[in-house]
């Protein structure tokens, strides 16, 4: 059997997971307002669950922090390979099995020591083709593409 091309994935700005992180997070805050814990508590859970929002909002949607996942490449001879925003290309490996969905592939992959990253990819995020290909690698017989 013939073994698949190269598969390139940058993915877009998605919607869906700006809508996933501004509304969880506006969520937990209303919660925190509606709770009024005593005296400096509330002031301090909304002030950590806004710095959770602008470091999730630079992380996954504005990719400005320099180890957000720029791209992400897989071959039968390589294997994983993720580009970080700061251009630094990193050998990975799949860290926990996927989540795969037709609107949505999670992933958790580890580049060595410590170094951990997850990729939450929602299907406005990549093209058709892409996230097609995706999904059939992901989900084919077989021991799991490292």
């Amino acid at each position: 059997m013939r073994a698949p091309p190269p598969l390139r994935l940058e993915p877009r700005r998605s919607r869906v997971l700006a809508a996933w992180i501004y509304g969880l997070h506006g969520a937990a805050l209303a919660a925190c307002w509606l709770l009024r814990p005593p005296g400096w508590l509330g002031g301090l859970g909304s002030a950590l669950l806004l710095a959770h929002l602008g470091y999730a909002h630079a992380l996954h949607l504005t990719r400005r922090l320099p180890w957000s996942v720029r791209a992400l490449y897989w071959d039968d001879r390589r294997g994983w390979r993720l580009e970080r925003a700061d251009g630094r290309l990193l050998q990975v490996r799949m860290q926990a099995p996927p989540f795969v969905t037709p609107g949505l592939v999670a992933l958790r992959l580890k580049a060595g020591g410590w170094r951990r990253y997850g990729l939450p990819l929602f299907a406005d995020a990549l093209d058709a083709a892409n996230a097609r290909r995706l999904r059939r690698l992901l989900l084919r017989p077989g021991p799991p593409p490292h």
